[in-house]
């Protein structure tokens, strides 16, 4: 599957999801703090699959690596209330999502971030709270199978689409002297074929939309892993990787 296809949100016209139904699966970002010292830079990302009768599974990770799991029930015919308790009980995420497939943005919302104070971490032991903004895509990890049955979109994309797809991977905060960009190549199957200047590797799953990876670069001292999620609406995808004592921010995309 080429990975253009899988950022270009001209595909999803063929998924179930777009034609009006909730049932499917989404993808879905926090936005974390745009300071980066006193609270994570990064992204937090999930998976998201509704089923036929209202359930929703959720999983992921917020940026600072606790981890996003929960089932819940849609409330109020598109609404989705999320509450996953962290740090043992002593802090929380919280808050509502709504489900708009079709429209510019599939899921949104604000959601709670408490993070209490505590000795035992290496990374923003003071706690914070954040109030985040929670983007979301309709995901279809099909896109290579299904026929185009909304031509007029997909079909202008062919030509470009069948070219190698480049996208930009670009690295802030985190400890990082500077911002830290590299061109990356993908082949057909999605695979990294070639980035430059640094070593990038990445690892996707075609079936939730999540991906993981490492960045060999002279900036920082060791090997930099970081995941995120990609939002084919948006047409990007975003996520964290952690420094030595601040977490930071990635993006991959045009």
């Amino acid at each position: 599957m080429k990975f253009s296809r899988l950022l270009n949100p001209a595909h999803l016209a063929s998924n179930t999801v777009a034609s009006g139904a909730l049932t499917g699966r989404y993808t879905l970002v926090v936005a974390a703090s745009a300071d980066g010292e006193t609270a994570p830079l990064g992204d937090g990302y999930a998976s998201l699959r509704v089923g036929a009768g209202g359930t929703v599974t959720l999983l992921g990770s917020l940026a600072d690596g606790s981890k996003l799991v929960k089932t819940v029930t849609i409330f109020g015919g598109a609404d989705l209330p999320v509450y996953v308790p962290l740090n043992r009980g002593k802090g929380a995420v919280f808050g509502w999502l709504k489900l708009t497939p079709g429209s510019s943005e599939d899921l949104s919302g604000q959601v709670h971030w408490i993070s209490p104070p505590s000795t035992r971490r290496k990374r923003y032991a003071t706690g914070f709270h954040l109030v985040s903004p929670g983007h979301g895509s309709v995901y279809n990890w099909q896109a290579d199978e299904v026929e185009h049955e909304r031509g007029s979109a997909a079909d202008l994309d062919d030509d470009k689409l069948r070219q190698q797809p480049i996208a930009r991977l670009v690295l802030t905060g985190g400890n990082l002297p500077g911002a830290v960009t590299n061109e990356v190549r993908f082949g057909e199957q999605g695979q990294v074929v070639g980035s430059a200047p640094d070593a990038v590797r990445l690892i996707f799953s075609r079936r939730t939309g999540l991906f993981t990876g490492t960045l060999d670069t002279w900036a920082a001292p060791r090997r930099i892993r970081f995941q995120g999620a990609i939002l084919q609406r948006q047409s990007f995808a975003t996520g964290y990787f952690s420094g030595t004592n601040e977490v930071g921010h990635i993006y991959l995309g045009p």
